[in-house]
């Protein structure tokens, strides 16, 4: 292996859905593969063993940047229906390929698969492309194609005459909104900064959309800077629709209601860190304590934000440029998962502002028919720590309702956004 080489192990669970064993082979390829986006370890598998399957799910997955490796565990499923193999190690698993290893079998149970989302049956795609021709009206040129799978969402992409369509489906919990029904609303009230929905079903959490092209994931400060102040007119004008995006499905996450989950950094404890994260990146004892000690000052920031002219208006809870695209018209804002009614300015993170730049600036003068600059400042000094606290706080809530294994990332983010909000406070923040 060389210094600049990265390796991806792939080990794979492969169930058939009319019988109760599970065939479990091995895989390692030359590359940085990314796990929750499946084509590139699917193609190896259809090579390795002529297996044309769909992945159900991803657990497990870990990066050591040290070693430059890449593992994870793939769980997946014929797509043309054939036979099961018989119990032995394929034929053709490792021949010729030194990163393939013989194929075994486990049953069902010992290979631990106990239900998930609903792109963890096998009969979900099949049905997700019944949807799209029958409901929506659809011609599809080709079967789906995976895009994207992870432990919160799906995304397939339908190649049709008239160009791609995305389908995204969403794991159901407590403070995720119905998406597809969000979404359609807004793509109603702003359809220049919102991909235009083709359809969406709420039984069944999928939400179709016309393609809008790549995110833009990073970019300049200027074009940070200009993307936020798009963002902001678009809050700014959600401000007089705030009934129709309640009644939407848009969770109401008011200050009030954010004061009152406050309480619950006092349960914050290093000896006994959540079943659902890694206790060796749990918090430490002295950030535990730092937390108990912070909760009057924030109940305090959010009492004096109040106090404030600027009004609640559309969040969208997850924003950052992966989540965003260049329309003909400007920025598309998209995965409205988080959409909720709240202070708009939780919606910010120091992450977007760098020291003199003109992000911030840019931000808040789009609320300057409500406060004055100075008074639009000094609300968004209450509000920084405030915008990781309602993080943390999602974050917490994703990792609580996803059955084990969770995800690292969700798992350690209410972690790192801990520390964020203490960091936020100081120096000299006062709630």
């Amino acid at each position: 292996m060389t210094e600049t080489e990265w390796h991806t192990r792939i080990d794979w669970l492969i169930v058939w859905d009319d019988d109760t064993r599970v065939l479990v082979l091995k895989t390692e390829l030359v590359g940085r593969v990314e796990p929750d986006k499946p084509g590139q370890a699917l193609a190896a598998l259809r090579k390795q063993t002529g297996i044309d399957a769909a992945v159900l799910r991803l657990s497990g997955a870990e990066t050591d940047e040290t070693a430059r490796i890449i593992r994870c565990t793939l769980v997946a499923t014929p797509r043309t229906g054939g036979n099961v193999p018989p119990q032995r190690p394929l034929s053709g698993a490792g021949r010729g390929d030194r990163h393939a290893e013989p194929a075994t079998w486990v049953s069902a149970v010992e290979a631990g698969l106990d239900g998930g989302p609903p792109w963890t049956d096998p009969r979900w795609i099949d049905g997700v492309a019944e949807w799209l021709s029958a409901d929506l009206g659809l011609d599809l040129d080709d079967r789906l194609e995976q895009v994207r799978l992870w432990d919160l969402s799906a995304v397939l992409r339908a190649a049709t005459p008239h160009g791609d369509v995305y389908v995204k489906s969403s794991v159901a919990t407590p403070l995720f909104a119905d998406e597809g029904a969000v979404t359609a609303v807004l793509d109603k009230l702003f359809p220049a900064q919102v991909p235009a929905v083709l359809g969406h079903h709420g039984d069944r959490r999928l939400l179709a959309l016309a393609d809008f092209g790549p995110a833009i994931r990073h970019a300049s400060d200027e074009v940070n800077a200009e993307m936020l102040s798009s963002y902001a007119a678009l809050q700014v004008e959600s401000v007089e629709r705030v009934p129709e995006l309640r009644s939407a499905g848009c969770l109401d996450r008011r200050l009030p209601w954010l004061s009152g989950q406050i309480t619950w950094l006092g349960e914050v404890d290093h000896a006994a860190p959540p079943a659902w994260c890694d206790p060796a990146t749990w918090v430490t004892p002295e950030e535990a304590a730092q937390l108990r000690e912070s909760m009057p000052g924030l109940m305090a920031a959010c009492a004096k934000l109040t106090g404030f002219a600027v009004p609640y208006s559309l969040v969208h809870g997850d924003l950052h440029l992966g989540n965003v695209a260049r329309g003909p018209l400007g920025y598309l804002f998209f995965d409205w998962t988080d959409a909720a009614i709240a202070h708009p300015f939780l919606d910010l993170s120091s992450q977007f502002f760098q020291p003199g730049g003109s992000a911030l600036d840019g931000y808040l003068a789009r609320w300057a028919d409500f406060d004055s600059p100075e008074r639009l400042r000094a609300a968004w000094k209450l509000a920084a720590p405030l915008c990781a606290l309602n993080q943390a706080i999602s974050y917490a809530s994703l990792a609580a309702h996803l059955p084990p294994p969770v995800e690292k990332m969700v798992g350690g983010g209410t972690a790192m956004w801990l520390r964020r909000l203490l960091r936020a406070q100081a120096p000299g923040w006062v709630g």
